[in-house]
Formats: structure tokens, C-alpha cells, sequence
């Protein structure tokens, strides 16, 4: 016999016996055919949700037919996936299949493959795997399962925290979290690793925010957490198992700011992600971040504008507002409503007796803007730091500041006025400077003088006595001396000027110069 038919006939042998005897895929004369798969044949402890997969010996497409697991050796059907669907899908010369549920623990399981499910992409056709001893393997007998996932709803946040708690405790392993948009296949973020929290907890903070109403899903590799022991996480494979839908985004706001007392508007506006689609939506006001119920109008009607009053703004203030659109209402952003700074005015006491009639001139302080008022009883201009005010008892008087903000502040004068004395003067016409104590010097007599300059001459016209002072005129008064030199007997003559404190000019009796005789 021919050695090289020999040899064929050897190595035929040889596979046959590694299929039939040992269970290993292997590719048959040039027919496609399975080289490996996960998990491999006579696997223990194989994991029961993994995404399981079969290589070929060359590229794939799907062709008609059907995957049955089988639980061993009864035979009973654990599963039943049509190869058309989406739960299978080929990558170059692997067949992906993702188990629509989970298998039992613990068991035996082969695995078959109908004839013709599987097609080469030179039209060869897969004979398929019809024995249970070609793909068999035992799955586990423990796993580590979550008991809560989140989010898990719709009109969620659009830059949420996922968050997975666990019956055991947890330790994080070399799988990844991914993040997927629903019907997609490529994912938009995938998550290394997450941080332990509450001992059973293990959470990932999104970097980025998500599209608004969008449906999410998110898998979880089976090597992401491990129970203590090394028992491996259950996965999530399956895109309905961890699904949910984003909200839309907050409101951008106007803070709003007013005086004490006066009406105050906050502002809200549809979010700018969304403003070149013209949406239409609505807004509701909340007094707090956590209120059940939103702030309503005078008939119960719950306000929905996009500017809200508060009509006296009495303390800084924040509202909570949200945006709904197409059934779903954002996260609430603050918004503050503040007070703003009160003038602190006051009007500056006049530093002397006032009497009845005087003008004075008040200040006042603390604002950049005054009004005064009675008008009636200023002289002169109403608006100003300062006013002129003719001074009658029991008047008060009213300055209103404001400042730059436009708040104002008040602060009231009650004018404290003394009668007037009389403005009445006297000089005498004799006076004898002989220091008997009597009539010793010419002085003025009288009172209510504000200024006074008086002046003494003899009949030649020399000055013999001057002052401007008002203390030594109605008091010291000229002692009749010149120099130091008392002066003859003879007639002298007065001259006096000033105001008395009515503004009034000084008089004796109603002259300005005089006569008076001294005698020794």
C-alpha cells in the first residue's frame, strides 16, 4: 500500500478519535468546523449567564437554524435560541451567543447546533453539533448575585450615579461595566472599576452627561466583583436586565434680587441644550429641593410660568425649579432671590441752639441720593445732602436716601426750637471810669448778638477803643483809657456794626453811632 495513503489514513484515524474519544472540536478535511469554544469542552465549574462563544476555522455568517442546550444526561431542554436573533452575532470567525437566561448551577450541559446554522463565508455549511459529547461542560455551583441596581426607571438625571448592592460582601475584579445606548451594540462608556461603598455596595460616577430622553442600558462583566472565596459575579448580559431612559436637562435660571418690602422675580428658562428645537414644556416652582408638592397660583392651580413674583421680599429667599417636557421633569436647580442693601440714613443734629425764625443748614449721611421734605418749610432746592430749613418749633423734618440699588430709607429730625430772646441793645450816655465801682466802664448792653464791632473816638476823630469781640464789648467794655492813659472829662463818640442772630442788623435803638460823656 501506497506510505502517503497510509499516512492519510493514520491521520484520519487520529482525528476521528480526538473528536469521538476526547471531545476536542477539530476541523474535518477541509469542511468548516468548530476549533474552540467558550467554555471549553468538559469545563468545570463553567459559568452559567457568560456570553458563550464557538471559533471556526474560518470566517462566519449566521445561517438558518437553532442552539439547544440540554441538560445532561436527561436530555431535557434548558434553552432553545434561534440563531437569527439578536442574542447571537458573528465577529470574524466567532459566534457570540448571549444566553437569554441564565442556567441552572450546578448541572451538566451539552450543547447543540443544528446543521446549516452556521455558513462559511465561501458558502461551506456547518454540519452543526449534534452529540453530547462535542461541546459538554458543568456550570457552577455558587455565584455572586446583586440585589439592587440603579437606576432603574425612566426620567432619571441626566448625569447619574450607578450604584450595584450585593447579598456578600464584594471584591472588585478585572471586568468592566459597560454603558450602552438601547439597540446599540458599542458602548459609549465603559467603567474599569468602581468604588466600594457601604461594604455591599460598589458604585461608578458618570464623567459626562448623558442625552436627554434616551433609553440606556448597561452589562456587567462576570469578572467585575468576586464573593469571598473567589465565587465569581453573576454578569448582566442581557440589555433588558438593566435598562432605563434619561430625563431632560434642569432649567438655566435668573437669580433675582429686590429691596425689602418690594416685589422680587425669579426667572427660569427652558434648558439651551434643547432651545434650537423650540420645545415646548412647562416649569414648576418649588420652596425646597425635597418638597412633595410644587408652589401654585391664587386658585390651586400649580404655577407653571417661567417668571415667578414674590410680592414682598422680606429675607433671602430660595426656590427650587424644575422643567417637564414630554412626561418628564428635571432635577429642581436653585434659584435665590436677595435682598438688597438698605441705606442706613441719618440727618445730623445742628451743633447749636436753634431759635425760633433762624435758618439752619441740616446734612445728612449714609445714601447717595436725599428728599427732604415739609417742601413748605425749606428754603431752596429739596433734593441733596444738605437743606436749608427755616427753623420753627414742632416741625419735623424728613430725609428720604437711596442708593445705588435703588433702596430707600427714611430718617426724621423733630426740631428742637427755643424761643428767641430779644434782640434789644443799650449803651449808656454817662459813665464815670473813677473805680468807684459804679458806672466804671462803657460797655453794650443787651443780648442775642452773633457778631458786633464797636468803636470809640474822641472829637479830634483818633480811636481810642476797638474790638470785635463779643465777650469784651458786653463785658470788659472800654475802661475810658487810651493807651494806658485815662482820658479827660469831654464828649466821645460810638460807632458800632454786626447781626444779631436773627440775621438782623445791630442797632441801639435803632441808630448805629452815638454820643457819650465821661466824667472823673
Amino acid at each position: 500500500m501506497n506510505r502517503l495513503k497510509i499516512n492519510a489514513g493514520v491521520n484520519l484515524f487520529y482525528q476521528l478519535c480526538l473528536v469521538v474519544c476526547w471531545g476536542i472540536p477539530i476541523a474535518l478535511a477541509g469542511g468548516l468546523d468548530v476549533v474552540a469554544t467558550y467554555p471549553a469542552h468538559r469545563t468545570r465549574n463553567a459559568h452559567p449567564n457568560a456570553i458563550y462563544w464557538m471559533e471556526f476555522n474560518d470566517s462566519i455568517r449566521k445561517g438558518s437554524g437553532r442552539i439547544i442546550f440540554y441538560a445532561y444526561p436527561s436530555n431535557a431542554v434548558l434553552q432553545e435560541i434561534d440563531v437569527m436573533s439578536e442574542a447571537v452575532w458573528v465577529e470574524g470567525k466567532r459566534l457570540f451567543i448571549n444566553l437569554p437566561e441564565m442556567l441552572p448551577l450546578n448541572t451538566e450541559v451539552w450543547v447543540k447546533v443544528t446543521p446549516g446554522a452556521v455558513i462559511g463565508n465561501q458558502g461551506n455549511v456547518f454540519q452543526g453539533i449534534v452529540n453530547n459529547n462535542r461541546w459538554r461542560f458543568s456550570t457552577r455551583s455558587s455565584l455572586l448575585f446583586y440585589t439592587l441596581k440603579s437606576p432603574y426607571s425612566s426620567c432619571i438625571p441626566l448625569r447619574p450615579v450607578f450604584e450595584i448592592e450585593f447579598e456578600n460582601y464584594p471584591s472588585l475584579g478585572s471586568g468592566n461595566l459597560y454603558l450602552l445606548k438601547y439597540k446599540d451594540t458599542l458602548h459609549v462608556w465603559a467603567a474599569a472599576a468602581g468604588q466600594i461603598v457601604d461594604n455591599k455596595k460598589v458604585r461608578y460616577v458618570l464623567p459626562f452627561n448623558l442625552e436627554a430622553l434616551q433609553e440606556y442600558y448597561i452589562l456587567v462583566d462576570t469578572a467585575a466583583f468576586y464573593a469571598p472565596g473567589g465565587v465569581p459575579f453573576v454578569g448582566i448580559n442581557d440589555p433588558d436586565t438593566w435598562r432605563f431612559s434619561t430625563g431632560v436637562p434642569p432649567p438655566a435660571t435668573v437669580q433675582g434680587a429686590a429691596c425689602p418690602g418690594e416685589p422680587c422675580f425669579l426667572q427660569a428658562t427652558a434648558p439651551i441644550e434643547l432651545l434650537p428645537q423650540q420645545v415646548e414644556g412647562y416649569f414648576l416652582w418649588y420652596n425646597s429641593p425635597s418638597a412633595t408638592n410644587p408652589l401654585t397660583t391664587s386658585e390651586g392651580a400649580p404655577y407653571t410660568e417661567a417668571t415667578f413674583r414674590i410680592e414682598r421680599l422680606e429675607k433671602n429667599t430660595t426656590l427650587y425649579v424644575s422643567w417637564v417636557w414630554q412626561g418628564c421633569e428635571s432635577i429642581r436647580q436653585p434659584v435665590q432671590a436677595s435682598l438688597l442693601p438698605v441705606p442706613k440714613v441719618k440727618i445730623n443734629k445742628p451743633p447749636a441752639p436753634v431759635f425760633e425764625g433762624d435758618t439752619i443748614t441740616l446734612k445728612a449721611t449714609g445714601a447717595e441720593f436725599y428728599y427732604w421734605s415739609p417742601a413748605a418749610f425749606i428754603l431752596g432746592d429739596t433734593v441733596g445732602s444738605e437743606a436749608r430749613i427755616k427753623a420753627i418749633e414742632g416741625i419735623e423734618v424728613v430725609v428720604i436716601g437711596e442708593n445705588n440699588y435703588g433702596c430707600r430709607s427714611s430718617d426724621t429730625l423733630r426740631l428742637e426750637v427755643q424761643p428767641r430772646p430779644q434782640e434789644r441793645l443799650f449803651l449808656p450816655t454817662l459813665f464815670s471810669p473813677n473805680g468807684d465801682g459804679k458806672n466804671d466802664v462803657f460797655r453794650l448792653l443787651g443780648s442775642g448778638v452773633a457778631s458786633v464791632h464797636l468803636r470809640i473816638y474822641n472829637k479830634q476823630g483818633v480811636l481810642l477803643f476797638e474790638t470785635s469781640d463779643i465777650t469784651t464789648a458786653m463785658q470788659q467794655g472800654w475802661d475810658g483809657t487810651h493807651q494806658g492813659v485815662p482820658q479827660p472829662p469831654d464828649v466821645y463818640f460810638w460807632q458800632i456794626e454786626g447781626t444779631f442772630r436773627s440775621g438782623a442788623p445791630l442797632t441801639v435803638e435803632g441808630k448805629t453811632h452815638g454820643v457819650l460823656t465821661l466824667i472823673r
